[in-house]
């Protein structure tokens, strides 16, 4: 069975984007780091698993989740599996003050 490990960075907008869709039979997703690298203001983050058309939301990994200043917050306190074609979206409440990055497996 192969394997490939992948990462994703972005920085968030206040609007939701694809962060990654699972191009394998199924993507194992190891870690969802969200970091918030602004000095004064709190931010709001929401995580969700979304089918392959993009709009269905099939849950949410985390909803409005605040990220305090100058602070990190991991998204997934397990592993986390999205099945081939599903994807993975992120929304910030402020444009430009917070960084993902997602490591996962594609099996």
């Amino acid at each position: 069975m192969a394997e490939f490990f992948n990462e994703q960075y972005a920085e968030l907008p206040a609007a939701s984007v694809e962060l990654f869709s699972s191009t394998s039979d199924s993507t194992i997703v190891l870690s969802l780091l969200c970091a918030n690298r602004n000095g004064g203001d709190n931010a709001d983050i929401t995580c969700s698993h979304r089918a392959s058309n993009g709009t269905t939301i099939k849950n949410y990994i985390g909803f409005t989740l605040t990220v305090p200043a100058d602070a990190s917050l991991e998204l997934l306190a397990n592993k986390y599996i999205v099945p081939s074609g599903d994807k993975i979206f992120v929304e910030s409440s402020s444009s430009g003050l917070l960084d993902i990055a997602a490591s996962y497996v594609e099996v």
